[in-house]
């Protein structure tokens, strides 16, 4: 099985549940993992999943505010797969790169499996 990867994306959007997250974007860290259904030797583009298609997809869905980041994973990856037969299973994690705990340095997020 084919695994495709998009990693240490940077998006800025507007998630969270508190007012002052959904004024201003804020930056994100994304990683995206696909698995393909198949195992058969990739010649084409059109065997496999093209990067571009899957950070279009990322990008359209991230300018779209979500108060979690857990709905905003799930709804990354039903529209991956609605749009993008070929994927078995998704993993993606979303980081708050510059999250809004007083004192905290690092950042917050969430993994997210099907």
């Amino acid at each position: 099985m084919y695994t495709v990867h998009l990693k240490d994306i940077i998006l800025y959007g507007k998630h969270g549940v508190y007012a002052e997250e959904q004024l201003v974007d804020a930056p994100f860290s994304i990683d995206i993992s696909c698995s393909l259904k198949s195992n058969e030797p990739v010649q084409n583009l059109e065997d496999t999943l093209n990067y571009a298609a899957v950070f279009s997809l990322l990008q359209k869905q991230f300018s779209t505010p979500f108060a979690l980041l857990e709905t905003l994973a799930v709804s990354i990856e039903e529209n991956i797969k609605k749009n993008f037969p070929l994927v078995k299973n998704v993993q993606i994690s979303i980081f708050k790169l510059d999250p809004p705990i007083a004192g905290m340095q690092g950042r917050v997020g969430i993994t997210y499996e099907s």
